[in-house]
Protein backbone atom coordinates (compact mmCIF):
# COMPACT_ATOMS: atom_id res chain seq x y z
CA UNK A 1 0.00 0.00 0.00
CA UNK A 2 1.43 3.39 -0.96
CA UNK A 3 1.69 6.29 1.49
CA UNK A 4 -0.74 8.29 -0.65
CA UNK A 5 -3.28 5.51 -0.38
CA UNK A 6 -2.65 5.20 3.34
CA UNK A 7 -3.22 8.90 3.97
CA UNK A 8 -6.43 8.84 1.88
CA UNK A 9 -7.63 5.81 3.83
CA UNK A 10 -6.71 7.46 7.13
CA UNK A 11 -8.56 10.63 6.19
CA UNK A 12 -11.66 8.65 5.27
CA UNK A 13 -11.53 6.70 8.53
CA UNK A 14 -11.14 9.82 10.64
CA UNK A 15 -14.05 11.56 8.96
CA UNK A 16 -16.22 8.44 9.26
CA UNK A 17 -15.34 8.11 12.93
CA UNK A 18 -16.21 11.75 13.54
CA UNK A 19 -19.56 11.29 11.81
CA UNK A 20 -20.42 8.33 14.03
CA UNK A 21 -19.26 9.88 17.28
CA UNK A 22 -19.51 13.64 16.77
CA UNK A 23 -21.44 14.12 19.98
CA UNK A 24 -18.61 12.44 21.90
CA UNK A 25 -15.82 14.67 20.57
CA UNK A 26 -13.91 16.44 23.37
CA UNK A 27 -15.13 20.00 23.84
CA UNK A 28 -12.81 22.99 23.95
CA UNK A 29 -13.17 23.14 27.74
CA UNK A 30 -12.15 19.50 27.98
CA UNK A 31 -9.08 20.21 25.84
CA UNK A 32 -8.15 23.12 28.12
CA UNK A 33 -8.47 20.84 31.14
CA UNK A 34 -6.04 18.46 29.45
CA UNK A 35 -3.47 21.26 29.25
CA UNK A 36 -3.75 21.97 32.97
CA UNK A 37 -3.65 18.29 33.89
CA UNK A 38 -0.42 17.81 31.93
CA UNK A 39 1.39 21.07 32.68
CA UNK A 40 0.72 21.92 36.32
CA UNK A 41 2.30 18.75 37.81
CA UNK A 42 5.43 19.63 35.80
CA UNK A 43 5.55 23.07 37.40
CA UNK A 44 4.44 24.90 34.26
CA UNK A 45 2.11 27.85 34.72
CA UNK A 46 -0.37 29.20 32.20
CA UNK A 47 -0.14 32.65 30.66
CA UNK A 48 -2.06 34.33 27.85
CA UNK A 49 0.22 36.30 25.53
CA UNK A 50 -1.29 39.08 23.37
CA UNK A 51 0.06 38.79 19.84
CA UNK A 52 -2.18 40.96 17.71
CA UNK A 53 -4.59 39.95 16.28
CA UNK A 54 -4.34 36.71 18.27
CA UNK A 55 -4.05 35.56 21.85
CA UNK A 56 -1.43 32.85 22.34
CA UNK A 57 -1.79 30.33 25.16
CA UNK A 58 1.51 29.54 26.90
CA UNK A 59 2.68 27.32 29.73
CA UNK A 60 6.04 28.23 31.25
CA UNK A 61 8.55 27.02 33.78
CA UNK A 62 11.44 29.48 33.96
CA UNK A 63 13.76 29.23 36.95
CA UNK A 64 16.85 30.89 35.48
CA UNK A 65 16.13 34.33 34.08
CA UNK A 66 18.78 35.71 31.76
CA UNK A 67 19.64 32.24 30.43
CA UNK A 68 18.34 30.33 27.40
CA UNK A 69 15.00 28.52 27.11
CA UNK A 70 13.67 25.56 25.18
CA UNK A 71 10.43 26.52 23.46
CA UNK A 72 7.97 23.87 22.27
CA UNK A 73 5.58 24.82 19.46
CA UNK A 74 2.36 22.85 19.27
CA UNK A 75 1.12 21.13 16.16
CA UNK A 76 -2.33 21.41 14.70
CA UNK A 77 -4.72 18.86 13.28
CA UNK A 78 -3.52 17.79 9.85
CA UNK A 79 -6.92 16.18 9.19
CA UNK A 80 -10.20 17.81 10.13
CA UNK A 81 -13.87 17.54 9.23
CA UNK A 82 -17.13 19.46 9.16
CA UNK A 83 -18.44 17.84 12.33
CA UNK A 84 -16.07 19.79 14.55
CA UNK A 85 -16.77 23.41 15.41
CA UNK A 86 -14.35 25.98 14.00
CA UNK A 87 -12.44 26.88 17.17
CA UNK A 88 -12.43 23.28 18.39
CA UNK A 89 -11.04 22.12 15.05
CA UNK A 90 -8.10 24.49 15.47
CA UNK A 91 -7.23 22.91 18.81
CA UNK A 92 -5.47 19.52 18.70
CA UNK A 93 -6.98 16.49 20.37
CA UNK A 94 -3.54 15.48 21.61
CA UNK A 95 -1.26 18.39 22.62
CA UNK A 96 1.85 16.31 22.01
CA UNK A 97 4.30 19.22 22.17
CA UNK A 98 3.03 20.16 25.63
CA UNK A 99 3.22 16.56 26.80
CA UNK A 100 6.80 16.35 25.51
CA UNK A 101 7.72 19.62 27.21
CA UNK A 102 6.70 18.17 30.57
CA UNK A 103 9.42 15.52 30.10
CA UNK A 104 12.08 18.18 29.53
CA UNK A 105 14.02 18.75 32.76
CA UNK A 106 15.75 21.90 31.54
CA UNK A 107 15.67 24.93 33.83
CA UNK A 108 13.69 27.02 31.34
CA UNK A 109 10.89 25.39 29.36
CA UNK A 110 8.12 27.20 27.49
CA UNK A 111 5.23 25.76 25.49
CA UNK A 112 3.35 27.87 22.95
CA UNK A 113 0.03 27.07 21.37
CA UNK A 114 -0.66 28.39 17.90
CA UNK A 115 -3.04 31.14 16.79
CA UNK A 116 -6.68 30.06 17.17
CA UNK A 117 -5.84 27.14 19.49
CA UNK A 118 -7.65 27.19 22.85
CA UNK A 119 -8.66 30.86 22.52
CA UNK A 120 -10.54 33.38 20.45
CA UNK A 121 -8.73 36.30 18.83
CA UNK A 122 -7.51 39.16 20.98
CA UNK A 123 -10.73 41.10 20.35
CA UNK A 124 -12.88 38.10 21.27
CA UNK A 125 -13.89 37.23 17.73
CA UNK A 126 -13.54 33.66 16.43
CA UNK A 127 -10.96 32.65 13.86
CA UNK A 128 -11.98 31.75 10.36
CA UNK A 129 -11.27 28.20 9.23
CA UNK A 130 -8.73 29.48 6.71
CA UNK A 131 -6.63 31.01 9.48
CA UNK A 132 -5.80 27.65 11.04
CA UNK A 133 -5.95 25.43 7.95
CA UNK A 134 -4.79 26.74 4.59
CA UNK A 135 -3.32 29.85 6.21
CA UNK A 136 -1.41 28.04 8.93
CA UNK A 137 1.92 29.46 7.66
CA UNK A 138 0.57 32.85 6.65
CA UNK A 139 2.55 35.98 7.47
CA UNK A 140 -0.17 36.96 9.95
CA UNK A 141 0.16 33.70 11.89
CA UNK A 142 3.96 33.71 11.80
CA UNK A 143 4.09 37.34 12.92
CA UNK A 144 1.93 36.47 15.93
CA UNK A 145 4.22 33.60 16.93
CA UNK A 146 7.22 35.88 16.56
CA UNK A 147 5.53 38.45 18.83
CA UNK A 148 4.89 35.71 21.39
CA UNK A 149 8.59 34.81 21.41
CA UNK A 150 9.47 38.49 21.78
CA UNK A 151 7.17 38.64 24.79
CA UNK A 152 8.77 35.59 26.41
CA UNK A 153 12.25 36.96 25.75
CA UNK A 154 11.46 40.31 27.37
CA UNK A 155 9.68 38.85 30.37
CA UNK A 156 12.59 36.61 31.33
CA UNK A 157 15.53 38.50 29.74
CA UNK A 158 16.44 35.35 27.83
CA UNK A 159 19.64 35.17 25.80
CA UNK A 160 18.32 32.73 23.23
CA UNK A 161 15.99 29.89 22.32
CA UNK A 162 16.21 26.23 21.43
CA UNK A 163 13.10 25.59 19.31
CA UNK A 164 11.19 22.30 19.18
CA UNK A 165 8.31 22.08 16.70
CA UNK A 166 5.84 19.20 16.51
CA UNK A 167 3.87 18.36 13.35
CA UNK A 168 3.12 21.54 11.43
CA UNK A 169 4.50 23.32 14.49
CA UNK A 170 7.81 22.13 13.07
CA UNK A 171 7.20 24.29 10.03
CA UNK A 172 6.45 27.26 12.29
CA UNK A 173 9.71 26.60 14.16
CA UNK A 174 11.63 26.66 10.87
CA UNK A 175 10.10 30.01 9.92
CA UNK A 176 10.89 31.49 13.34
CA UNK A 177 14.46 30.21 13.28
CA UNK A 178 14.97 31.88 9.92
CA UNK A 179 13.43 35.17 11.04
CA UNK A 180 15.23 35.60 14.37
CA UNK A 181 18.83 36.07 15.51
CA UNK A 182 18.38 34.51 18.95
CA UNK A 183 17.53 30.94 17.92
CA UNK A 184 20.41 28.64 18.86
CA UNK A 185 19.11 25.29 17.61
CA UNK A 186 16.13 23.67 15.92
CA UNK A 187 14.44 20.32 16.45
CA UNK A 188 11.33 19.02 14.71
CA UNK A 189 9.25 15.95 15.55
CA UNK A 190 7.19 14.52 12.69
CA UNK A 191 7.67 18.00 11.32
CA UNK A 192 5.91 19.41 8.28
CA UNK A 193 9.01 21.20 7.00
CA UNK A 194 8.12 21.17 3.29
CA UNK A 195 4.49 21.95 2.60
CA UNK A 196 4.80 21.44 -1.15
CA UNK A 197 5.96 17.87 -0.64
CA UNK A 198 3.38 17.21 2.08
CA UNK A 199 0.46 18.51 0.06
CA UNK A 200 1.51 16.83 -3.19
CA UNK A 201 2.48 13.44 -1.75
CA UNK A 202 0.13 12.99 1.19
CA UNK A 203 -2.85 15.24 0.52
CA UNK A 204 -3.00 15.69 -3.28
CA UNK A 205 -6.78 16.09 -3.29
CA UNK A 206 -6.72 18.64 -0.44
CA UNK A 207 -3.67 20.65 -1.57
CA UNK A 208 -5.41 24.04 -1.46
CA UNK A 209 -7.03 23.21 1.87
CA UNK A 210 -3.73 22.43 3.58
CA UNK A 211 -1.80 25.43 2.23
CA UNK A 212 -2.88 28.40 0.13
CA UNK A 213 -1.11 31.33 -1.50
CA UNK A 214 -0.89 33.21 1.81
CA UNK A 215 1.24 30.47 3.35
CA UNK A 216 5.00 30.21 3.01
CA UNK A 217 6.77 26.89 2.56
CA UNK A 218 9.24 26.34 5.44
CA UNK A 219 11.62 24.63 3.00
CA UNK A 220 12.48 27.99 1.41
CA UNK A 221 14.64 28.63 4.49
CA UNK A 222 16.69 25.41 4.30
CA UNK A 223 19.76 27.00 2.70
CA UNK A 224 19.60 30.02 5.02
CA UNK A 225 19.52 27.71 8.06
CA UNK A 226 22.29 25.41 6.81
CA UNK A 227 24.66 26.62 9.54
CA UNK A 228 22.15 26.22 12.39
CA UNK A 229 22.38 23.02 14.49
CA UNK A 230 19.19 21.07 13.84
CA UNK A 231 17.77 17.58 14.19
CA UNK A 232 14.62 16.36 12.46
CA UNK A 233 13.02 13.27 14.01
CA UNK A 234 10.69 10.99 12.03
CA UNK A 235 8.57 8.06 13.18
CA UNK A 236 9.17 4.63 11.66
CA UNK A 237 5.43 3.90 11.60
CA UNK A 238 4.25 7.41 10.73
CA UNK A 239 1.75 7.32 7.85
CA UNK A 240 1.03 11.04 8.05
CA UNK A 241 4.54 12.50 7.81
CA UNK A 242 7.02 10.40 5.86
CA UNK A 243 10.75 10.91 5.31
CA UNK A 244 10.43 12.83 2.04
CA UNK A 245 10.00 16.26 3.62
CA UNK A 246 12.98 16.11 5.97
CA UNK A 247 15.16 14.53 3.29
CA UNK A 248 14.22 17.25 0.83
CA UNK A 249 14.90 19.89 3.49
CA UNK A 250 18.33 18.42 4.21
CA UNK A 251 19.13 18.27 0.48
CA UNK A 252 18.09 21.92 0.08
CA UNK A 253 20.49 22.86 2.88
CA UNK A 254 23.38 21.79 0.66
CA UNK A 255 26.59 20.29 1.99
CA UNK A 256 25.77 21.07 5.62
CA UNK A 257 27.13 19.25 8.66
CA UNK A 258 24.50 20.89 10.85
CA UNK A 259 21.38 19.11 9.59
CA UNK A 260 20.56 15.69 11.02
CA UNK A 261 17.57 13.48 10.17
CA UNK A 262 16.79 10.44 12.34
CA UNK A 263 14.11 7.77 12.09
CA UNK A 264 12.82 6.70 15.49
CA UNK A 265 11.83 3.05 15.67
CA UNK A 266 8.35 1.87 16.66
CA UNK A 267 6.84 5.37 16.69
CA UNK A 268 3.75 6.61 14.82
CA UNK A 269 2.72 10.17 14.02
CA UNK A 270 1.35 10.83 17.49
CA UNK A 271 2.17 7.79 19.63
CA UNK A 272 5.42 6.79 21.27
CA UNK A 273 7.15 10.17 21.17
CA UNK A 274 6.48 11.30 24.73
CA UNK A 275 8.12 8.31 26.42
CA UNK A 276 11.06 8.45 24.03
CA UNK A 277 11.59 12.19 24.29
CA UNK A 278 13.96 12.33 27.31
CA UNK A 279 16.38 10.07 25.43
CA UNK A 280 15.89 11.87 22.11
CA UNK A 281 16.76 15.14 23.81
CA UNK A 282 20.23 13.68 24.33
CA UNK A 283 20.68 13.12 20.58
CA UNK A 284 23.29 15.36 18.92
CA UNK A 285 22.24 18.83 17.81
CA UNK A 286 25.49 20.23 16.49
CA UNK A 287 27.43 20.85 13.31
CA UNK A 288 29.38 17.60 13.29
CA UNK A 289 27.00 15.46 11.22
CA UNK A 290 28.95 13.29 8.81
CA UNK A 291 32.31 14.34 10.22
CA UNK A 292 34.78 11.74 11.52
CA UNK A 293 34.73 11.27 15.27
CA UNK A 294 37.54 12.92 17.21
CA UNK A 295 39.35 11.51 20.20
Amino acid sequence: MTRTHKISTLTALLVATAALSACYMPTLDMKKQTLTRLAVPAGMMERQIPAKPYLITAFERVSRKGDVATVYIEGGQLVWDDFIKEREAATPLNPMALHMSTRDLSSNVVWLARPCQYTTKLDGSPCTREEFTSGRFSLNNLRAMNLALDNVQRKYALKGFHLVGVGDGGGVAVHLAAARKDVLSLRTVAGVVDTDVFAQVYMPEEHEVFVDKTSNNPAIHAAHLASMPQHHFLGEWDDMVGPEMAQNFRHAAGNSHCVRVSEVKSVTNDKGWVNRWPDLLKSPVDCKAGLPATE
